[in-house]
């Protein structure tokens, strides 16, 4: 929509031109004017559409410059998001790496920069394993150099509007809690290297030294994942907290992350 924004305003009649014809066509019949009333509903749509409140497929984020790392690398905190249409929830990033190119900003300017947007978007867009994103991207790019990844999957959100059969639902209306009332779960996968070294193997050998990351093997959950730790958390204002706390099948249930319950 944001991409059409301007022909559509373009194509329909100005705002103090409709709001002159709604109040003329107000004092001389009883019904509802509906095609004015849509006209300025989608100006009002259209021209509140601004790019920094809109939550995209792939969200750029900010990138950080840090330090100069002992090696003579620059380091880069860089945070950015995606929304995964197949569960309807944002997941947002947090990746530090280390730059070897050249002294030049990292900004959209570089072409170093701009090649590391366009796989970035691509590796990530949706929800992705972040071994996967980090380990296609330390390959691809030579002067690019992850050292740690975390992905945080917000949702599910369970609150006065669910639908669903979830127990965390039917907790809420058997409580007949209000709008105010959430329970957000999210999770929190992180993948950090520990090292590098200089890949080599029968077929393939790299030119620049590859990372070698930390997967928890003795976590099967970790292990499946590729992570190096998960953590699992839930947020829910403090009254939803102690009602859940004080009811024995849903405390039984979040017993697991009794440990990472917030309380708002």
């Amino acid at each position: 929509d944001y991409n059409l924004k301007d022909s559509f305003i373009e194509s329909l009649p100005n705002a103090l031109i409709l709001k002159d014809k709604l109040i003329a066509k107000l004092r001389i019949q009883d019904e509802e004017p509906y095609d004015i009333l849509d006209a300025l509903s989608k100006r009002k749509y259209f021209n509140n559409l601004i790019p920094s409140s809109i939550y995209l497929m792939f969200n750029t984020g900010k990138l950080i410059e840090g330090t100069v790392r002992k090696n003579g690398r620059r380091n880069f905190i860089h945070s950015f998001a995606t929304y995964d249409m197949a569960t309807n929830r944002p997941v947002i990033y947090v990746l530090d790496f280390e730059y070897s190119n050249s002294e030049e900003k990292l900004n959209k300017r570089n072409p170093d920069f701009i090649k590391y947007s366009n796989i970035l978007e691509n590796v990530s867009m949706g929800s992705k394993k972040p071994y996967d994103m980090v380990a296609f991207m330390d390959q691809e790019l030579e002067w690019f150099h992850p050292k740690l990844l975390k992905k945080y999957d917000i949702g599910p959100l369970f609150g006065i509007y669910s639908k669903d059969e979830h127990a965390f639902t039917k907790f809420h209306k058997k409580h007949k809690l209000n709008n105010d009332h959430f329970i957000v779960y999210y999770e929190e996968e992180i993948v950090a290297s520990v090292g590098e070294e200089q890949f080599k193997s029968k077929w393939l050998s790299s030119k620049v030294p590859l990372q070698k990351w930390h997967i928890d093997k003795n976590d099967p959950e970790c292990a499946k994942r590729k992570v190096s730790k998960l953590n699992k958390y839930l947020i829910a204002p403090h009254q939803v907290v102690q009602l859940l706390l004080d009811d024995a099948k849903m405390s039984k249930i979040i017993s697991p992350l009794r440990d990472n319950i917030v309380a708002i």
